[in-house]
């Protein structure tokens, strides 16, 4: 099978081409080549995401995984322009991949689509009210999906995936920094009580479901991945400190507002149709991090 990844040199394109490259023929889009070589398992190509530089790439192959996209971040206060970009290029890509006869298309959504709290699990079914802008265009981005699916026979999948973490990441938020300061014996602050849970899942976990999204090429619509499990930044903090050995101190700053939200995904459906389950939680994906770090 030859599978399209683009945004190959992001986080979990990286992970992915690593994960899949064994089993499968796989050509890596990105805009920027820099140091990139080809290899008998990877082929890379530049690209800038136009319908006739992606109709190129695409050309016999049996699925595309659509990666390329904008994060949140400080770009957030400057409303949805910043996101606008990464819709077009959703476009182009479902438009070449349809013009190239190329119905498996693998889109990663996100749980931001969502609102803050659940008591029993978010589910595909449940009304979307973003929390974010970059929610909201991954709502665009999933109703433009359903637009080819039902009118041009395409069977895209758009994958809402819970908080992914993994190790090395680079981003600034709460998992790297506890993550970067517990190996350092420093303090590990807890804004507020530290009670909101979210549902977090590993990249290991993100590739898995990647890879059964695109076994399963006759399936269509939206899928929630993750752990299905909340758990809270406190209870993360105490698993970091046990688990790495650290010294670390917990300090809960209570004149931080208080989070009690609760961002937690149903995973039935991604296990009933698309066979994926879960098998990293917070407990072992530490260990498994801890074992990584000590490799490096």
């Amino acid at each position: 099978m030859k599978i399209i990844v683009t945004g190959c040199t992001g986080f979990i394109g990286g992970n992915l081409l690593e994960y899949l490259k064994d089993r499968y023929c796989i050509v890596g889009v990105t805009r920027h080549l820099g140091n990139l070589k080809s290899t008998e398992q990877i082929r890379y190509e530049e690209s800038d995401y136009s319908i006739d530089s992606l109709k190129n790439i695409f050309k016999e192959a049996d699925a595309v995984i659509h990666l390329a996209s904008q994060k949140v971040g400080k770009q957030e206060e400057e409303g949805v322009k910043a996101y606008i970009e990464s819709f077009y290029i959703l476009e182009n890509v479902i438009t070449a991949a349809d013009m190239c006869g190329i119905r498996n298309v693998i889109n990663i959504s996100s749980r931001c689509v969502y609102g803050n709290y659940t008591e029993t699990g978010f589910s595909e079914l449940d009304a979307t009210h973003p929390i974010n802008k970059y929610g909201v265009m991954k709502v665009c981005g999933e109703n433009l999906s359903e637009y080819y699916n039902r009118t041009r026979g395409m069977r895209i999948k758009n994958l809402r995936l819970s908080q992914v973490v993994g190790y090395p990441m680079k981003d600034k938020y709460m998992f790297s920094t506890f993550l970067d300061r517990v190996v350092k014996n420093e303090p590990l602050d807890i804004l507020g009580q530290g009670i909101g849970k979210r549902d977090y899942i590993y990249i290991k976990d993100v590739c898995r479901a990647i890879e059964c999204a695109v076994q399963k090429c006759e399936r269509f619509g939206i899928y929630n991945i993750g752990s299905g499990v909340g758990i809270s930044n406190k209870d993360i903090a105490e698993k970091m400190v046990e688990i790495f050995e650290s010294k670390s101190k917990i300090n809960v700053i209570k004149t931080s507002p208080k989070d009690s939200s609760k961002i937690i995904l149903n995973v039935e459906k991604a296990e009933k149709e698309l066979g994926f389950v879960c098998q990293y939680h917070m407990e072992n994906i530490l260990f498994d991090i801890k074992n990584r770090k000590r490799g490096d």
